[in-house]
C-alpha cells in the first residue's frame, strides 16, 4: 500500500491490458474549451495550482478528478484511493505516459504531464495568454523555467534528508536549510532578481510582464510568489517575503494579479484548494 510520504513509484502496480491508457495524437475536431481533466494530489495547491489558474484564465471547462477521493491529508485510505486513480493513467513499462502529477487529459485520450509543458501547451491553444512578440515569448519561456528551477530548489531545501519523504519527518533539518535558502541575498533571491529585472523592463514593472495584459508568465510568477509568501509564514520568516525591498515589484505584481476578476472568482469558489501546510513552496 502507498503511503503519503512514500515515492509514487513505490506504489506502482502491474497493469492488465484492458486498463492501458489510450493515447491519441489526433488533434482534429477537438473542442479545446471543454473536455479537460486535471489529476493532482489533494493536499493543497501544489504544482497543480499553476494548471488550475491557467484553465481559469483560458476559460475552459475542467474537472479535478482526485477530489473524488477526499483530502490526501485525511489518512491512508484517501491517499491510496488517489494512487489507484493515477496508476492506470500514467501506466508502466512500454505503456508509460507520465511519471507523476500534475497530469491533464483532454477527451480522455490525450495525456500530458509536467507543469511547464502543460502551461506552454495551453498558451499555444489560447494565444491571448502568449506575448505577441516571438522574442518576448522566448524570454517568457526562460522566466517559466527560472521559476521551475526555484521551485525544485525550494523542494530540495524543504526535504534535505529524504527528498521523497514527508517534510514532517525532517522538519528540524528542513527549517535550517530553508532559512539559508531564503535569507537576504541568498540563493532564492538570485532567482527572483531575474524575474524582477524582466518585469521591470515593461513600464517599470507597474503592469504585466509583456504588453498591457496578463500572459501565462504573469500567472506562473504570481502563483510562485504566493507559494513563497505562504511557505515562509509556516517557518516564522514572514519578513523575508514582506519586508525585503528587492521583492517589492513582484509583491505588487502578485497583488494586481490576485485582484483580477478571474482570480477573485476562482478564489471564492470550491475550486480553490486550501493552503499547503508545509513550507515546500507549494501553494
Amino acid at each position: 500500500m502507498a503511503k503519503q510520504d512514500e515515492p509514487l513509484h513505490m506504489a506502482e502496480a502491474k497493469q492488465d491490458e484492458a486498463s492501458v491508457q489510450k493515447v491519441s495524437y489526433n488533434a482534429d475536431n477537438r473542442d479545446w474549451k471543454k473536455g479537460w481533466k486535471l489529476y493532482y494530489w489533494q493536499f493543497g495547491g501544489g504544482r497543480g495550482q499553476y494548471i488550475r489558474l491557467m484553465f481559469e484564465f483560458c476559460g475552459v471547462e475542467y474537472t479535478e478528478e482526485l477530489k473524488k477521493c477526499g483530502k490526501g491529508t485525511a489518512g491512508q485510505e484517501t491517499w491510496s484511493a488517489q494512487v489507484e486513480i493515477i496508476n492506470p493513467l500514467r501506466g508502466s513499462g512500454i505503456n508509460r505516459t507520465a511519471l507523476a502529477p500534475p497530469i491533464v487529459t483532454h477527451n480522455d485520450d490525450f495525456v500530458l504531464a509536467q507543469t511547464g509543458a502543460i502551461v506552454l501547451f495551453l498558451a499555444e491553444l489560447f494565444p491571448d495568454l502568449k506575448p505577441k512578440n516571438i522574442l518576448q515569448m522566448a524570454r517568457a519561456r526562460q522566466m517559466l523555467f527560472q521559476v521551475i528551477d526555484a521551485v525544485e530548489e525550494a523542494h530540495t531545501a524543504s526535504h534535505p534528508v529524504e527528498v521523497h519523504k514527508s517534510y514532517s519527518i525532517q522538519k528540524e533539518e528542513a527549517n535550517k536549510t530553508l532559512k539559508e535558502f531564503t535569507k537576504k541575498d541568498g540563493r532564492l533571491s538570485k532567482h527572483i532578481d531575474v524575474l524582477t529585472a524582466e518585469l521591470n523592463r515593461n513600464n517599470g514593472g507597474k503592469g504585466w510582464f509583456y504588453g498591457d495584459k496578463i500572459t501565462f508568465i504573469d500567472i506562473y510568477v504570481a502563483t510562485f510568489m504566493r507559494a513563497f509568501g505562504e511557505s515562509v509564514k509556516i517557518i516564522k520568516l514572514e519578513d523575508v517575503y514582506e519586508k525585503d525591498e528587492k521583492y517589492e515589484l513582484l509583491r505588487e505584481h502578485r497583488k494586481r494579479f490576485e485582484a483580477t476578476e478571474v482570480y477573485q472568482k476562482f478564489a471564492k469558489s470550491d475550486k480553490m484548494p486550501k493552503i499547503d501546510e508545509t513550507p515546500s513552496f507549494q501553494t
